[in-house]
């Protein structure tokens, strides 16, 4: 990716050589994606033939069942184990999810909803009936709890996604907090052992080498369904594809500037760093309080110029009344300004006070690295305190333009009366 500071010239050269290798990526998966539909139909059509196996007996149903129930736990349990020791992410940048990612986050969550809420199904229907086929029932009642601790947790995550992109706000892609890492690491060990338990159990109850049809059957049902999530991600890869494709055209046509391509390839393609995001945030709060303490300041001059102008026009009012008028509607536009300062200063508390609420959340949804989590603690403690303190001399303020208002307005009455 080009430096800070490069040309449009150098982002456009860029952005066309990524755009021609993802079209390659996408014409090598041409192929890719023909011969996994051939095989797919043919183990579909491998499956509907063996169908009669399957329905012949109702001991053929429950074995079915039984054989995919034990190969997606020990998968599922493999797969967590696998991606809890992977520590690659380690050494990356953590980043925060674009407007890319977050477009395929919908289907994607129901997708997987579907597929933990089907193995929470197929082990509850196997836990129910190895009972009555001398077989023990815990370990799929033990993983349906698993997958429906899954479910919960999806939904939960899905929850605050939403609620993070209402407010604009994306979250870490990579999970990196070491004692979730370990606590899932030991669980699902612990449910690997479980699988393995149920495996030898199957060996020790029912002769395995007799039902070779159904083991061939569940192996075909299961690349089947591998092969249909393969096609699902290559489909969705082609999203990414076209928003390369549009950058570029809207490069060309809209003659964007080299920061404002930098900002949208960073935001919506790559993803900020959660570190980028912070130092974001961070100067969007300093230059917030530096404009509150500005308009503050100046709101104390006005109102100093105000006070001044009435006790010149206390000192001079029964000698001309064009003059008490006139200066009487300067003190009244100079308490607008005021009023109109007060409200400014408002405003960059209110972005700030927006700000504190975004890291409180990326804070509590996690997960962080030890480090930002040291530095969003640090952020949120110095601009909670400051924002107290800002948001107290703008209600003292406030509260000296209000006693400030009421003399004008007596002052005003009384002049009325006088002139009268």
């Amino acid at each position: 990716m080009p430096e800070k500071g490069s040309s449009e010239a150098m982002w456009l050269e860029y952005i066309m050589k990524l755009n021609d290798r993802k079209l390659n990526r996408q014409k090598a998966s041409g192929f890719t994606v023909w011969a996994l539909l051939t095989a797919l139909t043919i183990l579909i059509f491998t499956i509907i033939e063996n169908l009669k196996l399957i329905f012949s007996s109702s001991d053929n149903y429950f074995l079915l069942w039984l054989f995919i129930s034990v190969s997606i736990n020990t998968l599922s349990a493999l797969l967590i184990i696998c991606a809890c020791s992977d520590k690659s992410a380690l050494g990356r940048d953590r980043r925060l999810v674009t407007k890319l990612s977050e477009s395929s986050i919908g289907s994607t969550f129901i997708l997987f909803l579907l597929i933990l809420l089907s193995a929470l199904i197929i082990n509850v229907y196997v836990g129910i009936e190895s009972s009555s086929k001398n077989l023990e029932s815990s370990p799929y009642y033990l993983f349906g709890v698993f997958f429906f601790f899954l479910i919960c947790a999806a939904c939960g995550d899905w929850l605050v996604k939403r609620r993070a992109r209402k407010k604009g706000l994306g979250l870490p892609e990579a999970a990196v907090h070491n004692k979730v890492n370990t606590i899932f690491f030991v669980v699902a060990f612990i449910l690997f052992s479980v699988s393995i338990f149920s495996i030898t159990d199957i060996e020790k109850n029912i002769h395995v080498l007799n039902n070779i049809g159904i083991i061939k059957l569940t192996l075909y049902i299961g690349i089947s369904v591998f092969i249909l999530l393969t096609l699902i991600g290559l489909a969705a890869n082609r999203i990414e594809y076209d928003w390369i494709e549009n950058l570029e055209r809207k490069i060309m046509i809209e003659d964007l500037k080299a920061e404002e391509i930098r900002s949208i390839f960073v935001k919506e393609f790559l993803g900020e760093t959660v570190m980028q995001w912070l130092n974001t945030i961070q100067s969007e709060m300093d230059t917030g309080f530096n404009n509150h303490i500005a308009e503050i300041k100046n709101a104390m001059a006005e109102l100093e110029n105000a006070r001044k102008h009435i006790e010149q026009i206390r000192s001079v009012y029964t000698q001309n009344e064009d003059e008490i008028v006139e200066g009487l509607k300067e003190v009244s536009d100079k308490i607008a300004s005021i009023e109109n300062s007060i409200n400014a200063s408002k405003n960059s508390i209110n972005v700030i006070s927006k700000n504190i609420e975004k890291i409180e959340l990326i804070r509590y949804r996690g997960p962080l690295t030890d480090d930002e989590q040291i530095i969003l603690d640090i952020i949120i403690k110095e601009s909670k305190n400051k924002v107290k303190e800002n948001k107290s001399e703008a209600v003292k303020l406030e509260s000296e333009l209000g006693k400030f208002a009421d003399e004008q307005n007596i002052l005003h009455e009384k002049i009325k009366l006088d002139l009268t």
